[in-house]
Parts: C-alpha cells; structure tokens; sequence
C-alpha cells in the first residue's frame, strides 16, 4: 500500500470520525469546505491564518416558531435563537477538542457575533464556508438556503489544518424568480440579485437598513432579530 493510499485512508477516516461525532451530538447540517478556493477570488486570506478547512455545523430551528412570526419577531424566536446559539457554540467547542486531541490546530468561531460593528462584518463569515462546502447558497435575503431545511437554519464554524475531505461547492443561486423574502421585508432592504459565488453582499441588501430595524426589535424582543424572510421562504417549509 503506498503512501497515497495511507494518506487517502487517513482523510476518509478522519472526515468520516468528525461527521459522525456532529451527527451524533445532533447537528442538522454538516459541510466541509476547502479554504484555498478562497485565493481565486482575491478573498483576504490572513484571516484564516493558515487553517486549510472549515467545517460549517448547521442546527435546524424550530418550524412552529418561525411559523408564527407574523409582524416582526417574538420574544419566543428570540430566545429560540439564543438557544440555537448556545447549542451551536458547544458543538464547535466540542469539535475543537476532538482535532487538537489529534494533532491538528483549530478553531470555533461563534454562531453569532458581528466584529466590526460599524461594517456589520465578521472576519470569516459562517455563510463562506457553508456555501463552499456545498450545503448551501446565499439567498436574495442574504441569508444561507439549505436543500432540506432552507434558511431554516442558525451556524457554527471550526476552521482546522485537519486534511478532511472537502463538499464541492455551491456557487449558484437555486432562488430562481422567486421574489418572497424581498416583498415582505419590513425596511426593504432586500434588492432582489440572484447571487453568485464571489458577489459582494452589496450587491443582495442594505445592511445598515436592515440592522437599524433589527436593533429597534432589540427593545421589544431583547434580542436583534426579524426572521420574516426566513418564514415566507418556499425552501424548507413544513
């Protein structure tokens, strides 16, 4: 057996141990992505600081509470998204655990947390390594649409030198004409692009429409959500 046979083993079985350990903690979704596709599109790649895969943890929410969003969020859907939060940060946690244990450098990136407050930017968005590994696109609310669940779903990220074995990515939107999401927006903030791998998030929505409304929920709900483009998306109903 050469050595590429050994190495080709090892990657199988790692990948295969990493999903397994997330299935079994009850993860909802689960991607692998390889971060060096990220050098074809100018993508700053210091950021990564030499990690080489991500792997994008997805948990579903719940279908009765999205369900009963009507005008805005519930205090309900707050502290649901708060909860999904906690899940997802202690799965990433967990997972970070297991690939230092075996010898390779990781790290989680929290399910929800905005690094730069005047940009509303993070360092490594969950949605990159989500739509590289291949679960899902970005949609026109800017938001991750999944096969099965659609954007019904919160995210984790573990960046790792571990050599898993990578989804093909998405590069494509799957929204067609859909127009759903854009009509409900209560700001409008939504433009209504169809979106490809590599556009910038301008392109999609005003994020500091949006983010002035989430934060005036915020006073109301006790935490800075809407949900309304997640409810009336056709992908992922019930």
């Amino acid at each position: 057996m050469n050595d590429i046979t050994i190495d080709t083993m090892l990657q199988q079985q790692l990948t295969t141990a990493v999903k397994k350990r997330l299935t079994l903690k009850k993860a909802s979704i689960i991607g692998i992505a390889d971060l060096s596709i990220l050098a074809d599109y100018d993508y700053n790649l210091s950021v990564l600081k030499g990690f080489s895969r991500a792997v994008s943890i997805g948990l579903k929410l719940s279908d009765d509470i999205i369900d009963n969003l009507i005008d805005g969020p519930t205090k309900e859907y707050a502290a649901h998204y708060t909860e999904i939060n906690a899940k997802l940060d202690e799965l990433a946690s967990d997972l970070v655990v297991f690939l230092n244990e075996k010898g390779y450098k990781s790290k989680a990136i929290e399910a929800s947390k905005v690094y730069d407050k005047q940009t509303h930017r993070a360092n490594f968005p969950h949605k990159t390594a989500a739509v590289l590994s291949g679960i899902g696109w970005i949609g026109k609310n800017d938001l991750l649409i999944t096969s099965d669940y659609g954007p019904r779903v919160r995210l984790a990220t573990v960046l790792t030198t571990a050599p898993l074995i990578a989804g093909i990515p998405q590069k494509k939107s799957q929204c067609g004409s859909c127009m759903e999401c854009v009509k409900v927006c209560p700001v409008q903030c939504l433009i209504g692009h169809l979106w490809e791998f590599g556009d910038h998030r301008e392109k999609i929505f005003n994020v500091h429409k949006c983010s002035d409304f989430i934060h005036q929920q915020e006073k109301i709900v006790g935490k800075t959500v809407c949900g309304l483009c997640i409810k009336v998306c056709p992908f992922g109903k019930p």
